[in-house]
């Protein structure tokens, strides 16, 4: 709700009105464009969620004996997310990452939990877009005989987000082989609603990809590797 002040004039405006929002500072009476709605979900971010609540309706049907598998799962292992930070999970909290995690590769819930480890950190990787394409190169061949590499990228932005994690949408690679050089083109288009090719025509810009294991035996998340991504056009 706005606080609109007056004298002869209007001389201070505060707070919303038809999606603008007023607000002082030091150079004076400010108005900005609030954003309305919502971002649309893109398929595989529909699919994540889709994942997220089999998970939870799975874990509501799971035997008392099999949830205090997980329960002492997670007394005795620690997560250390895609960004490295530690946490200690609830059983619940484990039953729901691990399963979210298989039934994206492998289509299916666990029951039980598997034997617990943890992926080795992956190598840093480049991105170059200079024939017009993403073209993502590991330092050194990655191991995808025993792991997983799931995805996230950013729309085009005008400042480095690698650091804003809002900012990253997944981006299925699940049909390519990623081990060591692979065209993020045609993902990255699907996952922003963009044409790649027929952006960078027009507008300078870069964007963020983080990439991150996941180990096939256990499901548990590695940390993860980000690179930035420049385009001239």
């Amino acid at each position: 709700m706005a606080l609109i002040q007056t004298s002869e004039l209007v001389s201070n405006i505060k707070g919303s009105i038809g999606g603008t929002t007023f607000s002082m500072n030091r150079a004076g009476l400010t108005a900005k464009k609030r954003l309305v709605g919502k971002r649309n979900l893109n398929s595989s971010q529909a699919g994540a969620l889709n994942f997220s609540l089999q998970s939870t309706f799975a874990w509501s049907q799971l035997s008392n004996a099999n949830k205090i598998l997980f329960n002492n799962y997670a007394l005795a292992n620690a997560s250390t997310d895609r960004y490295g930070v530690t946490k200690q999970l609830t059983g619940y909290q484990w039953f729901k990452l691990l399963n979210q995690n298989n039934l994206y590769y492998n289509g299916s819930n666990l029951t039980s939990p598997p034997a617990h480890a943890v992926p080795l950190p992956p190598p840093t990787f480049t991105i170059n877009t200079s024939t017009g394409r993403i073209i993502v190169t590991w330092s050194t061949p990655v191991d995808t005989t025993n792991y997983y590499y799931q995805c996230f990228s950013t729309a085009p932005l005008r400042g480095n987000a690698r650091l804003q994690r809002g900012a990253y949408r997944l981006t299925d690679i699940r049909s390519l082989d990623v081990t060591h050089v692979f065209d993020l083109t045609d993902a990255w288009d699907t996952t922003h609603n963009l044409t790649f090719t027929a952006y960078t025509e027009e507008t300078n810009f870069n964007f963020n990809v983080l990439i991150f294991p996941i180990k096939k035996t256990s499901l548990v998340n590695g940390t993860a590797q980000t690179a930035i991504g420049f385009t001239f056009g």
